[in-house]
């Protein structure tokens, strides 16, 4: 069974942007892993989009049809998260993701390396340590 990775809006994001690093990342991950978010973090995702990078549009259309859309949400557990953030770690457990990729430090940073009911909260920079030791890519390739 492929690796389930839930996507967080920052990642979206800045996946968004045709060819950049975090690109890069989510279309490596694509060809080896089955990527998910929540309906509510992709909409997140797509208004930021739309008000900071309206030229990136063209990025987040690409993903759309990529991406899976999760509407499922559960309990959260005690994280240590601001209640804007919980729900998205409920998210990708109710989703039996396998990580939750996230790029945002402030909220997520102290539980880079954890796991949650089975969903291990990875940053860019972890999960692209993984797929290179995993041999989805090389170090040569440039991910982040």
């Amino acid at each position: 069974m492929p690796m389930k990775i839930f996507l967080d809006a920052n990642i979206i994001f800045s996946a968004s942007q045709l060819q950049s690093p975090s690109w890069q990342l989510l279309d490596r991950l694509s060809k080896n892993a089955t990527l998910i978010t929540h309906t509510a973090v992709w909409d997140e995702a797509q208004r930021n989009l739309l008000l900071k990078r309206p030229a990136w549009s063209a990025g987040l259309d690409y993903w759309r049809e990529r991406v899976i859309h999760s509407q499922m949400i559960g309990p959260c557990p005690d994280a240590g998260l601001p209640p804007k953030d919980a729900p998205i770690l409920a998210a990708a457990i109710a989703s039996k993701a396998d990580r939750l990729l996230t790029g945002d430090l402030k909220h997520f940073g102290h539980l880079y390396g954890r796991t949650f009911q089975g969903v291990l909260i990875v940053s860019p920079r972890l999960l692209s340590e993984e797929i290179v030791n995993l041999g989805w890519t090389t170090v040569d390739q440039g991910l982040i």
